[in-house]
């Protein structure tokens, strides 16, 4: 009997996905095991992306290995779609996208409009005959565009990493997301986000076949290209994070033998192969976000400040998204100085009833709300202390408050010169009902575990359990095997070889079943010996991409290029480790 569990048995028959990304490999960087297990439960997902990738490959090389890659997902070609801007780096010359409104951009690539390929044309030439300027007021028009086509149950998004890219789209999603609100009101997708580069393409090299570990928090000086520390400001706290088990194909296997490996090998051009030991953990990590806040249809008013950033969906924003450390600016509500009232006003043309109130601080060092006065049109008052200072939000339980037409949130005492709220949101319903069904998973040291292997001479093995969506009780019994469990410890028999422990809750309908496999010394070198052959299998990848290069570089820049490039990186190198 294998592992398993009931999150793989789940009907999406009828859940539309979006995953937006902004290169061709960020697909899986940002959700391939998740997006897998999606497809073949039956749901209807929809791949963007935002650039063509062609900062140093034609758009034409990167299409075709992005389609190879999604069809491997289960996503049908004609699901694919391409926005057609350019790919770019980190400049001080700020001359990305991003920093063109009016004055069009023209890219790496040297193209100053959206394109694609006869066979897969960018959005803009597809839906309205033309192509976009390189302007981000077009860009956001596409992603506004695009996402009222799709009309999507559940939204995946790149969030926030290093690369300008990955910045602008998690910027310029949010502001899509705000104006999109402000028209549709029942436009109420569940949106998660998670970090291509931190959670996976510059994580830790730690994949194992033996017992591989969760996804790693992202820590400065540690995980790569990591230059601040993003995870538990805003909504980004490390112990709220949406944890997502792994299929079988990605389990308890060689490099060479899982899931996504093979889908990452489509991506030649990028060898992005080299960081499969990086993407690939027992789980994949999100934070999501609801979108059915009522806040977006009350007319906001206020004594002073920048009312409209506290219903634009923007929980942070920045004007350089080159700067490896970035300074959030112009994203919350602050009153002037002189402001003696300092309060704002939320009111709604028809009475509207509430349960929850969320409201997001702003990140800063130089200031902090102290005391802060909620009042409802029904008399309901609550006064908060003690606003955090990193942009966590504050949950207020109100109860069911019905007939409420307006809702004044007042500052009384802050200190410093930077505070403020970036975001207000009420709800109707406290308790979100999520797209993704309930599921649990066994977790050992906080590490999901589906085939865990031991040393034959450990005599206890302590297990807990992470739940999505669960209200009721779980409990985890032995299925198979005279091993016993007492209060999670699980007290392992001599005789047992293999142990099968099942966890789930009462009904039966959610439930986790993992094997415990008890190794000998022998057997357990012999796995980690496949673990020296991953190694080096990613060794031969990197002499193979060296080569690879090489070519590119003798194809387009000549073979004095080469010389240079050996010089520099071979021959170089080698003369003063030799006087070394």
């Amino acid at each position: 009997m294998r592992a398993d569990n009931s999150f793989f048995h789940n009907k999406f028959n009828k859940l539309k996905v979006l995953l937006l990304v902004p290169h061709e490999d960020d697909e899986i960087n940002t959700a391939g095991s998740f997006v897998f297990t999606l497809s073949r439960c039956g749901a209807d997902i929809s791949l963007v992306y935002t650039t063509n990738g062609d900062w140093k490959y034609s758009a034409e090389n990167r299409f075709e290995e992005a389609i190879n890659s999604a069809t491997l997902f289960g996503i049908p070609e004609e699901n694919i779609y391409f926005l057609g801007y350019g790919d770019a780096i980190n400049s001080k010359e700020r001359n990305h996208l991003f920093y063109h409104y009016n004055t069009v951009a023209c890219s790496t690539a040297g193209h100053t409009e959206t394109y694609g390929t006869n066979k897969h044309p960018d959005f803009a030439y597809q839906h309205e005959n033309i192509h976009h300027a390189y302007l981000n007021r077009n860009y956001l028009k596409d992603l506004v565009e695009i996402i009222c086509l799709i009309n999507p149950n559940l939204i995946i998004c790149t969030d926030f990493d290093e690369h300008p890219d990955h910045r602008m789209l998690s910027l310029y999603f949010d502001k899509a997301v705000g104006l999109i609100k402000k028209k549709i009101s029942d436009f109420n997708p569940e949106i998660w986000k998670s970090f291509a580069y931190a959670l996976a393409y510059t994580a830790i090299s730690d994949y194992s076949i033996i017992n591989n570990p969760e996804t790693q928090r992202p820590e400065i000086g540690t995980t790569g290209k990591y230059e601040v520390d993003i995870i538990d400001k805003f909504y980004y706290q490390w112990k709220k994070r949406i944890r997502i088990p792994i299929p079988n194909k990605v389990q308890n296997c060689s490099i060479r033998d899982n899931f996504i490996a093979k889908a990452l090998q489509q991506h030649k051009s990028q060898f992005i192969i080299l960081k499969a030991d990086s993407i690939i953990n027992s789980d994949e990590v999100f934070w999501r976000r609801r979108t059915d806040s009522i806040s977006y249809s009350a007319k906001v008013e206020a004594t002073s400040g920048h009312k409209e950033y506290l219903t634009d969906f923007m929980i942070y924003n920045v004007r350089n998204i080159d700067n490896l450390i970035p300074e959030f600016e112009d994203y919350f509500w602050q009153p002037d100085e002189n402001d003696v009232e300092k309060k704002v006003m939320f009111s709604w043309p028809k009475p509207v009833t509430i349960e929850k109130i969320v409201l997001y601080g702003a990140v800063s060092q130089n200031g902090k709300i102290e005391k802060l006065l909620i009042s409802l049109s029904d008399s309901y008052q609550k006064i908060i202390t003690d606003f955090p200072q990193n942009g966590n939000p504050v949950e207020i339980f109100v109860g069911r408050r019905e007939n409420i037409t307006f809702c004044e949130v007042k500052i009384l005492s802050a200190t410093g010169q930077v505070y403020g709220i970036s975001e207000c949101e009420f709800y109707s319903v406290a308790n979100f009902i999520s797209c993704i069904n309930p599921f649990c998973k066994l977790l050992v040291n906080d590490n999901f575990v589906y085939e865990y292997v031991i040393d034959e001479n450990i005599k206890t093995v302590s297990f807990d359990c992470y739940c999505y969506g669960i209200i009721d009780s779980i409990t985890i019994c032995v299925e198979k095997g005279k091993s016993t469990l007492n209060k999670g410890k699980l007290l392992i028999d001599k005789a047992d070889k293999e142990i099968i422990l099942k966890a789930q809750n009462e009904s039966g309908d959610i439930w986790d079943r993992i094997v415990v496999k008890r190794l000998s010394r022998e057997e357990l070198n012999d796995l980690r010996k496949i673990d020296l052959l991953d190694k080096k299998y990613l060794r031969q990848k990197r002499r193979e991409k060296k080569f690879y290069n090489m070519i590119y570089i003798l194809r387009h820049e000549g073979l004095f290029a080469v010389f240079k490039r050996i010089l520099k990186n071979v021959i170089r190198p080698a003369l003063i480790k030799r006087k070394l």
